[in-house]
């Protein structure tokens, strides 16, 4: 056994290395060499080893074929040491084969498909390029995906070759495409046990029997199924196998989730300290789709109840009907501020909310009207005031991500007032229009720029309960300040709002790790009589943590303006938009 030991040949170290690629071609090339892939195994003889190494030529020029390169001069040196052993080849590509002729034809109904021609009309393949057969299969795959999911589900690449001729020094791409004719929808069939009402469910198919097939419609079917949140499991098939006339009948299988979800949750933020949540939804109260939501909430400075019942109308993918009551209490510093409130709104989305290269993007508007009991005070001034409501929301997001944003936009514009001729107490007008852009700035880095603005209109002020009026200051307002500390103030010093805001921000944010980024920051605003001022600003650093439910961003932040400038500390944890 210890002769044994002696006789078995040591492992030989050996280092390969590829010279003269770009680093994509290089790895690539390198993945496919023999010498590469064995260059660890153990009991490698000389022999072996310059076998592999002789082998290398031919599979580097092997391996750059398929990108094009058809000439391409390689030198081999393979040396020993004490070390072990260096493979070292040094490539010269030259060339790169041309495409010389491009054949690409459609023919059936697909030629006078629109889809189709900008795909033709813009085709990967160019007159010219190299040839890069993966970028070939890659087009070719991209044609016949595209007819299968435009409905052309007969469709059949009756030629497709490459054809290379050495002599010349040119490629010859040849692809032709027949489609036959176009396939329609036909009925669509929902299983028994999904608990809904069948005429609910026939709302949320965005197609009709009898119009021309599009894979993409089903894929838009069963978002809207899937964004419901009535089910988990759910199966959209259409079925070719039974189509009759080129009818294909859709599938469906859905499977209900369960009945009641709960929710809770703790959590800390400057502006209202400690807080917690509770929830109880029931997502299904009966086959119509009606649902209710119950939630309580409760911080160091509001605590709030809230019921809401949902009814899906017209559209129920992107159209419902709210019934609410509520009841809110707020105590901050500078008010306090008791109401009780029952409303109704209607929200409709401008078609659904499509995620659209790994983008979500669209409009949401809401009209509602609201019954708003209030016992209010803020400074010197107090009341019980009596509102009908009515409002106004539109909102449109655009992002790439909503907890973390690398790019995206989000603005809202948000209307509501009330007149004494409409059994109210106050006659007021008022419009409030927050904007938030976040955009990258290098690899790393992003620029997030926030502005909101609001105005109000009214021939008493003062008559205006302290939840309708306007402050600054916050974590989600001008940092280095205290929560609503910043506005007009009665004659004993008191903040008590004002009917006019303005509040601007620009940060830069900077990765440093995966998770984990370093910003800085500078805000300034204020809540005013009009917009001429005073502002107020305030500029500081933080350390932001990605986490699964957003940024958690610590921010430390001092205000500029008082000639002590104090520091204050911001958490704050949720989505980007």
């Amino acid at each position: 056994m210890v002769l044994l030991l002696f006789l078995t040949p040591p492992v030989a170290a050996i280092e390969v290395t590829v010279e003269g690629l770009p680093k994509a071609l290089q790895e690539s090339v390198l993945a496919q060499l023999s010498i590469e892939q064995h260059k660890r195994e153990s009991g490698l003889s000389p022999a072996a080893i310059r076998a592999l190494h002789k082998r290398a030529v031919g599979e580097i020029r092997d391996a750059l074929k398929p990108r094009g390169y058809y000439r391409a001069l390689v030198d081999s040196e393979l040396t020993s040491g004490k070390e072990g052993y260096v493979a070292r080849y040094r490539v010269d590509l030259g060339p790169a084969l041309p495409i010389g002729t491009l054949d690409v034809r459609v023919t059936g109904d697909g030629l006078n498909d629109p889809i189709i021609a900008a795909l033709l009309d813009d085709f990967p393949l160019r007159l010219g390029d190299a040839l890069d057969h993966e970028r070939y299969e890659a087009a070719k795959n991209q044609l016949a995906h595209l007819g299968a999911d435009r409905g052309y589900l007969d469709a059949v690449l009756t030629r497709h070759e490459v054809q290379v001729d050495l002599v010349t020094y040119t490629a010859n791409v040849v692809l032709h495409y027949e489609t036959g004719a176009r396939y329609r929808f036909g009925n669509v069939e929902f299983e028994s046990g999904s608990g809904l009402d069948p005429q609910l469910l026939a709302r949320y198919v965005p197609f009709s029997a009898g119009e021309p097939f599009d894979a993409g419609q089903l894929i838009e079917f069963r978002r809207g199924l899937v964004d419901s949140d009535y089910f988990q499991l759910i199966e959209v098939t259409p079925r070719r196998d039974l189509a009759v006339d080129r009818e294909v009948p859709i599938k469906v299988k859905l499977v209900p989730r369960p009945p009641n979800k709960y929710t809770f949750g703790l959590g800390y933020g400057t502006d209202t300290g400690v807080r917690g949540k509770a929830g109880w939804e029931i997502r299904q109260l009966n086959e119509a789709g009606h649902r209710l939501f119950n939630e309580v909430n409760a911080s160091q400075v509001r605590s709030d109840l809230t019921v809401r019942y949902i009814v899906p109308v017209q559209d129920p993918r992107t159209d419902q009907l709210m019934y609410s009551i509520g009841a809110v209490s707020e105590y901050p510093d500078t008010s306090e501020s008791t109401r009780v409130t029952a409303g109704v709104a209607y929200t409709q989305s401008n078609g659904i909310w499509r995620l659209t290269e790994g983008r979500i993007a669209g409009w949401r508007s809401t009209y509602g009207l609201n019954y708003w009991r209030e016992r209010w005070e803020t400074g010197s001034e107090n009341g019980r005031t009596t509102l009908i409501l009515p409002t106004v929301s539109w909102m449109y997001l655009n992002t790439d991500n909503r907890l973390v944003t690398s790019r995206g936009w989000r603005a809202q514009l948000d209307l509501r007032g009330s007149s004494t001729s409409l059994a109210s107490d106050v006659t007021f007008g008022q419009a409030r229009l927050q904007t938030k852009l976040i955009e990258p700035l290098g690899d790393r880095g992003r620029v997030i720029a926030r502005l909101e603005a609001g105005a109000t209109w009214t021939d008493d002020f003062s008559v205006l309960p302290s939840s309708l009026r306007f402050y600054a200051g916050g974590d989600q307002s001008v940092r280095g300040y205290a929560y609503n500390s910043l506005g007009p103030k009665d004659l004993n010093g008191q903040v008590i709002g004002g009917p006019n805001l303005l509040v601007g921000s620009l940060e830069y944010e900077h990765r440093i790790l995966e998770k984990w980024s370093l910003a800085t920051f500078y805000d300034v605003g204020n809540a005013m009589e009009g917009f001429d001022g005073p502002y107020f600003s305030g500029a500081g650093v933080g350390l932001h943590w990605k986490s699964p439910i957003g940024l958690i961003r610590l921010d430390v932040a001092v205000a500029l303006t008082p000639e002590d400038r104090p520091w204050r500390l911001h958490v704050v944890i949720g989505p980007d938009l």
